[in-house]
């Protein structure tokens, strides 16, 4: 029989019961929401960074193409997402990066969230990572950058999330905060940065932009096929489920199956690393997560010691977890 087959017949019998809670252990920053007019830098800042014009605890990098463009950074009381200060790039042609190394274990999973702020929405609005040996050397792995969605309304607050495995020569972790792209006139703020690990004993759903870049993302819904219709419409309405796959090649499986088998259904996949989960709508998996919507989870993936803990204890807990392709 078709796995295919298997699963949905498993699908159609499930219901899920109990989902396990996020689970992030707080990093300590140095002025994270920069209202402290006192702090000192951790590690050892890079040669080419700066730290005039900058708040306590942070450094400031400025790219050859924001200094043609007269790049300032200003750390201000006219703006802030909560307090009363914030940090802003203004008149940054090129990237303008405000940075803190926090340390960090090789190997474990980290999630940066800034709020950020733009005067003209065209401009970019970056949250990233980067990673630094113990001597002030840059490390080996992925850097990745989200940048906040074009289509937050100028002047507004917004957060930013950027999710990333730390390297195994990696000591510490740089919050990169960067504005670039702005006209004369432009400007952007940041504000309430926060890092954290995440516990690999639990699911964690991070956004996918953490290292895909915004053109290739899906701008329409799915192909139709031909296909066998082999229940749906669904006599009991459609399911909820929850697909965590090995890669983003894999998601046309779900599509694929969702035009045989009634369901309202989410995707979340691998990228590199296998405990860390990415979906294209992180947050509203949260949700359902929390709020234990999903009535079925289908694992078509590798599951390495870092997952497996998690969907044991959700199946011995009663919950619905359908494995398709379990090593």
């Amino acid at each position: 029989m078709p796995r295919t087959t298997v699963a949905v017949t498993l699908i159609a019998a499930i219901v899920l019961s109990c989902l396990p809670a996020l689970a992030e252990v707080p990093l300590k920053l140095v002025n994270p929401g920069f209202e402290e007019t006192e702090g000192e830098t951790v590690g050892e800042p890079s040669p080419d960074w700066e730290q005039a014009g900058a708040p306590p605890g942070w450094s400031v990098w400025f790219g050859s193409t924001a200094r043609a463009s007269n790049a300032e950074l200003f750390w201000t009381a006219a703006a802030a997402h909560s307090g009363t200060r914030s940090i802003s790039v203004r008149s940054s042609e090129g990237p303008t990066v405000i940075m803190q190394q926090v340390p960090v274990e090789p190997g474990n999973a980290y999630t940066v969230r800034a709020w950020g702020r733009a005067s003209n929405a065209k401009s970019d609005v970056l949250v990233g990572v980067r990673w630094k040996q113990a001597d002030g050397s840059w490390s080996n792995g992925d850097n990745p950058r989200v940048k906040m969605p074009t289509n937050v309304p100028a002047g507004e607050w917004a957060q930013v999330e950027c999710v990333a495995q730390a390297p195994d020569n990696a000591d510490f972790l740089v919050v990169m905060l960067t504005g670039q792209g702005q006209d004369a006139e432009d400007a952007c703020w940041f504000d309430d940065v926060s890092v954290a690990s995440l516990m690999g004993e639990d699911l964690y759903v991070g956004p996918v932009s953490s290292w895909i870049h915004p053109m290739f993302l899906p701008s329409e819904d799915p192909p139709v096929t031909e296909h066998i219709a082999w229940a749906n419409p669904r006599a009991g309405g459609p399911l909820s489920v929850l697909f965590l796959l090995g890669n983003d090649h894999n998601t046309r499986e779900a599509d694929e199956l969702a035009q045989r088998l009634e369901m309202d259904y989410d995707v979340a996949f691998c990228h590199e690393y296998d405990g860390l989960l990415f979906s294209l709508d992180d947050r509203e998996v949260r949700r359902k997560f929390a709020e234990r919507e999903y009535d079925a989870i289908v694992v078509g993936m590798k599951i390495s010691d870092s997952l497996a803990p998690a969907l044991m204890d959700y199946a011995n807990d009663g919950g619905g977890v359908v494995l398709v392709g379990w090593p």
